[in-house]
């Protein structure tokens, strides 16, 4: 019985994949940010720094491929 409830589960989570694809979160190097500030404080150079990481969710396109019907043949002859 428990292989059953095993096996019914691995079937939903496959369909609910399909059906939901999984979205991922992944980094962006290139479009951080950076802000450096600079400032005298009691005759002393203090500097901050504020830094803004990027991300970008990356959600994969599930799609019906439509084929087309018989493909033709095509004779190509060179001619000199």
């Amino acid at each position: 019985m428990r292989v059953c409830w095993i096996l019914i589960f691995l079937s939903y989570a496959c369909a609910a994949s399909v059906l939901f694809p999984l979205t991922s979160i992944v980094r962006m190097p290139e479009n951080d940010k950076a802000v450096i500030e600079s400032a005298r404080v009691n005759g002393n150079f203090a500097y901050s720094t504020m830094e803004g990481h990027a991300y970008k969710t990356i959600t994969p396109l599930v799609g019906q491929i439509l084929k087309l019907g018989p493909l033709v043949p095509v004779n190509y002859v060179h001619v000199q």
